[in-house]
């Protein structure tokens, strides 16, 4: 394949966006994120080099998704859902770039939507980017309010929805996201914190499709 100057300003781009990791020194396979750098070699073909080095995420507020458990009182977060959707998209952007599979990009499946699933992931880190405190952008605040807002003028319906999953589609709360939005709605946190979790789990249940299941519809 012809190297070309910016082929690989795409994967950079998307990886600067994942979080910091201390996995960098593991072996390869343990590597939740990687990077890498695209030379010519002297025959002509690309010449991969890989760069074990943690790569930055879009920072937020330590306690932005910080919530109280309602039975216990512990102090839990969404952080581990947050890091299984961004593995997931690093599994893809490494299949794209580091394996060559860019023909991939063309595919436009249900089931192999590589151009989707990026999109999504960069729509995402901009909705997380707005509890940067590092942001300059003015309006943070209040734009994330209003993301939020349908789930805080109607949270008790959706905490009524998210707990209904227990006796109406019961397979759904063995999957651990599910049982952390529960986590959430019994939380003894304010409004305005519980909104902003469900929001984020919300958005990550669409990202990876698993709102669509056979006529499931009981979350607003």
């Amino acid at each position: 394949m012809t190297y070309t100057r910016n082929q690989h300003m795409l994967s950079q781009w998307v990886l600067r966006n994942f979080r910091s990791d201390d996995t960098a020194l593991h072996p390869k396979s343990k590597q939740r994120v990687w990077a890498h750098v695209v030379v010519p070699a002297a025959e002509g073909q690309n010449d991969i080099k890989d760069i074990p080095l943690p790569i930055s995420s879009v920072a937020v507020c330590k306690d932005c998704f910080r919530l109280t458990d309602g039975a216990t009182g512990e102090l839990f977060d969404i952080e581990h859902e947050l890091s299984v959707y961004e593995n997931s998209i690093s599994v893809l952007v490494r299949e794209l770039v580091q394996e060559h599979q860019f023909a991939r990009l063309g595919n436009c499946d249900a089931e192999d939507f590589p151009v989707e699933e990026l999109a999504g992931f960069a729509i995402l880190q901009m909705i997380l980017n707005l509890n940067n405190p590092q942001s300059r952008f003015p309006h943070k605040e209040s734009m994330f309010e209003t993301l939020i807002k349908p789930v805080v003028d109607n949270i008790n319906e959706h905490v009524s929805s998210i707990l209904s999953l227990t006796t109406t589609y019961p397979s759904l709360t063995e999957q651990l996201i599910y049982q952390k939005l529960i986590r959430v709605a019994v939380s003894s946190s304010c409004t305005d914190d519980k909104a902003r979790a469900i929001f984020i789990l919300y958005s990550i249940l669409a990202l990876q499709k698993k709102t669509d299941t056979s006529g499931y519809g009981c979350l607003p």
